[in-house]
């Protein structure tokens, strides 16, 4: 579905590319210095979440935060596959 306007242009502003897919996967992949940390960090953000505003203030969403190298090579893997389609394009 559509990703809410103020938290695509967050997105954006970061530089991150937003990609759509025929997929209903919710998962953030973050591989670098996160909260502060010194050292490069890989983290997974993943659950029922959508990125639009009733997700982040009217709804009742699971959102989890996993930090296992193993883990995020898996949803690396994942997202690899996802985009590699030819159907992956820059979200609109």
């Amino acid at each position: 579905g559509p990703i809410g306007g103020e938290s695509l242009a967050i997105l954006r502003n970061a530089g991150i590319a937003v990609r759509k897919n025929d997929t209903d996967d919710k998962y953030i992949l973050v591989k670098g210095r996160y909260a502060g940390s010194a050292d490069v960090r890989r983290l997974v953000f993943t659950g029922s979440h959508n990125l639009s505003h009733s997700a982040n203030y009217i709804n009742d969403e699971l959102l989890v935060k996993l930090e296992e190298y193993d883990i995020y090579t898996a949803f690396r893997y994942s997202w690899e596959r996802m985009t590699a389609d030819e159907d992956a394009t820059l979200y609109p």
